[in-house]
C-alpha cells in the first residue's frame, strides 16, 4: 500500500487494516506484507497528518479470496512409446478456471480434459495449475504419474548360418531390445521360447 495526495517528508501517517490483518508499523509511510487471516471484503484506512493539520480519513476495500483447490485423474499411464495419455482435472473453483499442465517430458497445455502424446521414455511427473478468475491460484502435483515405456525391438542370430537338413543343430540366439518375452516363430506354426539376453 502506497500513499497518494499531497504531503511532505514531515507528514505522519495512521494505517488502519482492521482486525482480521497484521501490519508491522501502521505507521510506516508504505505499507508491504500485509497479511488477512481470513477472506472477505475489509476497509482500510488511511490518515495523513503535517504541521498540526488532519486529513479527511481515506477509506478504499481490500477483497480477499480464498485460494482454489486442484487435482487431476489421469488414464493411459503406462505403456509404450508413443503413449497417449488423458488428463481431467478436477477442482472447487468456477468453470471459468484456467487449468496449465506441465506434462514432464518438457511440454505444456492448456485445458481442463486433455489427451496427450508422449514420445519420449521414462518416468513423468504431472503438474496441473489452476487460476480462478480472482486470479487465484493452486498446483498439485503428482510425481512419477504415467511411466513411458521403450519399444521392443526384435532380432536374433543363428549358429551356424548354414545348416543342412538332417545334419546340424541349429542355435538361435535372441538379440531382442527392451522386451520382457520373446518367442520365435519357424514357418507357419511353430513357436519356440526364447531368453532374452
Amino acid at each position: 500500500f502506497v500513499p497518494d495526495g499531497s504531503f511532505t517528508d514531515d507528514a505522519t501517517f495512521f494505517w488502519n487494516f482492521g482486525s482480521h490483518a497484521y501490519t508491522h508499523s501502521p505507521s510506516d509511510q508504505e505499507q508491504h506484507d500485509i497479511v488477512f487471516d481470513t477472506t472477505g471484503s475489509f476497509p482500510v484506512s488511511l490518515t495523513v497528518s503535517q504541521y498540526g493539520c488532519t486529513s479527511d480519513v481515506y477509506i478504499d476495500t481490500v477483497d480477499v479470496y480464498s485460494n482454489p483447490t486442484t487435482t487431476f485423474v489421469a488414464q493411459g499411464i503406462k505403456g509404450c512409446v508413443p503413449l497417449t495419455s488423458s488428463f481431467e482435472a478436477i477442482s472447487n473453483a468456477g468453470s471459468s478456471t484456467v487449468y496449465t499442465w506441465n506434462f514432464g517430458d518438457g511440454t505444456s497445455a492448456t485445458g481442463n480434459n486433455l489427451d496427450h502424446i508422449y514420445e519420449s521414455s521414462g518416468f513423468m511427473s504431472v503438474t496441473v495449475l489452476a487460476t480462478d478468475s480472482n486470479g487465484c491460484t493452486a498446483s498439485y502435483t503428482e510425481q512419477n504419474a504415467v511411466q513411458v515405456l521403450e519399444q521392443p525391438v526384435a532380432g536374433f542370430r543363428t549358429s551356424p548360418e548354414v545348416v543342412f537338413i538332417g545334419g546340424d543343430e541349429l542355435e538361435l540366439t535372441s538379440l531382442s531390445e527392451n522386451a520382457l518375452y520373446c518367442y520365435y516363430v519357424i514357418g507357419n506354426d511353430t513357436i519356440l521360447g526364447c531368453t532374452n539376453t
